[in-house]
């Protein structure tokens, strides 16, 4: 029977995400699917050691998307599930001679600046409309304040104000990282 769980990370954990997949394998649960973005579903399978790897490439065409795939299939990686650019990939850690999909620092920091620009923007766009949206219904309302559906959508602004600084904060932590050994 599959196992359904609800984890939340946010995009610079990619790398907690990695672990939390390979403990439930050895946990005799294999990641089937996700769905962005914090739905995993589980198989029973036997407990094993697997690495599990994320990387992040917004394909739109089936034949980018098959060649991607087929690429990690060279180098011994199964491709697991993929949802929203992201995509999970595994393999038995006995076989991982480089328990990495990324060959340099240069590739992994080339990912976290796709996701940085691909998301990111996104996001901020969606902060920035929501307030310029409250700001809007202040000046055009004043009597707005007295309703309580109001403060709801202030609050989802401000969380998603918080999510985005965070994401952006640990993106841009990841960066220096990266271009920190690379010197």
């Amino acid at each position: 029977m599959s196992r359904i769980m609800c984890r939340y990370y946010m995009l610079p954990e990619y790398g907690e995400e990695e672990a939390f997949f390979a403990e439930q394998h050895r946990q005799g649960y294999a990641l089937k699917r996700f769905i962005v973005p914090f739905f995993y579903i589980f198989e029973p399978c036997p407990a094993a050691q697997y690495t599990y790897k994320i990387d992040f490439q917004n394909l739109t065409r089936h034949e980018e998307n098959a060649q991607y795939q087929q690429l990690y299939a060279d180098y011994g990686w199964e491709y697991v599930a993929s949802a929203n650019g992201f995509h999970v990939f595994r393999r038995p850690s006995s076989e991982a001679e480089e328990d990495d999909i990324f060959s340099d620092n240069e590739s992994r920091l080339a990912m976290v600046k796709r996701i940085s620009k691909q998301r990111m923007g996104l996001l901020m766009m969606i902060v920035v409309l929501l307030f310029a949206y409250i700001g809007y219904k202040l000046v055009q309302t004043p009597a707005v304040l007295q309703r309580p559906e109001f403060y709801g959508l202030v609050l989802v602004a401000l969380f998603d104000g918080y999510l985005c600084v965070r994401c952006w904060r640990g993106l841009r932590r990841l960066k220096r990282a990266l271009v920190a050994e690379q010197r």
